[in-house]
């Protein structure tokens, strides 16, 4: 209903389609050569819109899921006093959001190397259970990202460090 929020979490496998600039989840049936049952951004999109939910925060580690990214945010200023940051959170409670926090931008993506996750699973599982206040979400990406950056970095490939910076908005 309009007083819900809905957390959605996918991990699995994404495409950018560079033609067109856009990107698309391939679902557990979703065949990688073949687009039949894959889900394009903007369907997610214009799904999430018509959910009557007041905040929706999708959470998305997959390739490419930076093209979920594309728009404008409010953000909490550096350096603000509890009592502001509790009027800012007190103001946008109530407004109704759509925000999303991805595991990269319109890149690959590394899907190993957090134990049995991926680095930005296990930056992600870490945090929440390492956090015992109201958290929103400009904070978790902010933490989540320099932590998936750093492990990211860490990794070495043929081609050297792998970049890897986690987008919200």
């Amino acid at each position: 209903t309009e007083k819900d929020n809905l957390l959605i979490y996918y991990a699995g496998h994404g495409h950018l389609d560079e033609q067109i600039s856009r990107g698309y989840w391939i679902p557990t049936d979703g065949e990688v050569d073949s687009n039949a049952n894959w889900i394009s951004t903007l369907a997610i999109t214009d799904i999430l819109n018509t959910i009557p939910a007041k905040h929706i925060l999708v959470v998305a580690d997959t390739c490419y899921a930076g093209a979920l990214t594309r728009s404008a945010l409010a953000r909490l200023e550096a350096g603000m006093s509890d009592e502001a940051r509790y009027n800012w959170l007190k103001i946008m409670a109530e407004k109704r959001s759509r925000t999303v926090l991805t595991s990269g931008d319109l890149k690959p993506v590394l899907d190993s190397g957090g134990g049995k996750h991926s680095i930005f699973a296990k930056a992600l599982i870490d945090l929440l259970q390492e956090n015992a206040e109201i958290i929103e979400g400009q904070r978790l990406y902010q933490q989540i990202s320099a932590r998936v950056a750093y492990a990211a970095a860490a990794v070495m490939t043929d081609a050297g460090a792998v970049e890897q910076v986690p987008q919200y908005a």
